[in-house]
C-alpha cells in the first residue's frame, strides 16, 4: 500500500509529524507534567519520518546523499569526536552514487 494512494494515511502521518514536531518545542516541565519524555518524542519523530522515507525510495536516497554531503563536509574535529571516519562516509557516498549506475550497466 503506497501513501500516495491513500490518503487517510496521508493525513494521519502528516498530523502525526506535525504534532510531534510541536510537542518537541513545547517545554520540558509541560511534557514532563503530562508524563511524556522528549526523548521518546523525539525516537517516535524519526521513526515515523524514516519510514516515509523508505516509501518513497527516490526521497530516501536524496536525503542520504545530502546528510552524507553535509557529514563529509563538517568540520574534522566534529566528525571524529562522534568516532566516525571521514574516508568511510565518503565511500558509503560514493558507493551509494556509483551502486544505481553499476545495476543498471549490468541490467
Amino acid at each position: 500500500m503506497s501513501i500516495k494512494n491513500n490518503t487517510g494515511t496521508y493525513i494521519v502521518f502528516t498530523g502525526l509529524i506535525f504534532f510531534m514536531t510541536a510537542g518537541i518545542t513545547v517545554a520540558n516541565k509541560t511534557l514532563s507534567i503530562m508524563g511524556m519524555d522528549t526523548n521518546k518524542l523525539l525516537w517516535a519523530l524519526v521513526a515515523i519520518i524514516v519510514v516515509g522515507l523508505m516509501t518513497h525510495a527516490e526521497l530516501f536516497f536524496i536525503v542520504l546523499i545530502l546528510g552524507l554531503t553535509i557529514a563529509i563536509n563538517s568540520p574534522p574535529g566534529f566528525i571524529f569526536e562522534l568516532g566516525i571516519s571521514p574516508d568511510i562516509l565518503l565511500s558509503t557516498l560514493i558507493a551509494i552514487v556509483l551502486l544505481p549506475l553499476i545495476t543498471r550497466i549490468f541490467k
